[in-house]
């Protein structure tokens, strides 16, 4: 049986921000010496992200994210800030580009590239893409704005803070830009969780995340956010933090047994967690356990990518859907799959009741749920 490399990323979301990457503290250029590292992600991690740094004289450092969306990029000498950032790669299906910037190297080396930084920049008054290819035209009034943009920003998501299981006091001292944060699902990665980015750039919250309603704006780049005192907080799904800080730890529990399972080489053992996990009621049960042990048996996956990240999830109705993402060999070719998964909770427990194996590409619902 050939070894099999499992892997285990982790995900759903980010968003918030302070003292904005674009403030003045930091250094103007880089040394010999300088290196940069960051955060990439939309709620999920970008992994596998091309990372593009771009100084004001149009030199550029690259780098490339790691599963979680952490990248490390080395600074050459010529590269002088301000720096736009570029994180390039797949979101939801769909190759996506998102935009960050700061006015100085921050003192702690970090750059952070999400939903809520590409926003913010949009609010300098241009996109984010004319912004990148443009990066010697800022004045000090444009970091000025983008720290108004910034501010605003996070005086409306510390009201939203609470309610999230992340407290207000912590949303205010974390910068978007520049604040360490990992994606698993707390603190910043979880408020990005419920944010959506539209395609004028406007933030707006998940219907999944809203009391009775869904679409709530959040930030407009375009509007007169400046001056706009009339904003109240959405009100956010009574039933989330509670989902997020009781009910997601289980269900990323009940995926690691099968993960554990797919390590050895016990078939059996396969079989029993595949058994145990899968709901009564789930159609077709057995012929899908056979289906699945058999081509584990029969060395057709060689990698196998449990997506702890849920890709769609309804806190009051206690549902979340997933996908599993293998490789299978075919012939002499490989072939990815992307096979939908969904769980529900029954009597305490969570348990699969969708597993569609008979899936094979990118194109199946895994892209869009």
């Amino acid at each position: 049986m050939k070894n099999r490399n499992i892997l285990i990323t982790s995900f759903i979301g980010a968003i918030i921000l302070t003292g904005c990457g674009g403030g003045s503290s930091g250094s103007d250029s880089s040394s010999s010496s300088t290196g940069v590292t960051g955060t990439a992600a939309t709620g999920s991690p970008m992994k596998s992200a091309t990372i593009t740094l771009k100084g004001k004289n149009g030199n550029t450092a690259t780098a490339t994210t790691d599963n979680d969306g952490d990248y490390s990029a080395s600074l050459p000498t010529n590269l002088e800030a301000p720096l736009m950032v570029k994180a390039s790669g797949m979101v939801n299906g769909n190759s996506t580009d998102y935009y960050s910037m700061v006015e100085k190297i921050p003192d702690n080396k970090i750059i952070n590239i999400s939903p809520a930084t590409h926003s913010m920049v949009k609010a300098m008054g241009s996109t984010p893409e004319n912004l990148f290819a443009s990066p010697s035209s800022f004045s000090s009034q444009d970091f000025e704005k983008l720290q108004e943009a910034v501010d605003k920003l996070m005086e409306r998501l510390a009201q939203m803070a609470d309610a999230m299981g992340w407290t207000e006091s912590e949303a205010t001292s974390f910068d978007p830009f520049s604040s360490s944060f990992d994606a698993d699902h707390s603190g910043f990665d979880k408020m990005l969780d419920c944010l959506d980015l539209d395609s004028s750039d406007k933030l707006t919250l998940k219907g999944t995340c809203q009391d009775g309603g869904s679409g709530a704006d959040i930030f407009d780049p375009d509007s007169d956010w400046q001056i706009d005192e009339s904003w109240s907080p959405p009100a956010i799904d009574s039933n989330l933090a509670n989902f997020f800080e009781n009910e997601w730890p289980t269900i990323n529990e009940e995926l690691q047994k099968i993960v554990d399972a797919f390590q050895g080489d016990d078939v059996s053992e396969v079989e029993n967690v595949i058994e145990t996990l899968l709901d009564d009621s789930y159609t077709n049960k057995a012929s899908e356990v056979a289906s699945i042990v058999s081509e584990y048996n029969d060395d057709t996956i060689y990698n196998l990518y449990f997506l702890e990240e849920l890709l769609a999830f309804d806190a009051t109705a206690e549902t979340a859907s997933g996908c599993v993402y293998g490789i299978k060999t075919v012939g002499t070719d490989d072939e990815d799959f992307f096979a939908p998964l969904s769980l529900s909770k029954s009597s305490g427990s969570w348990k699969i009741v969708n597993w569609d194996t008979s899936v094979g590409d990118e194109s199946t619902i895994c892209e869009y749920l």
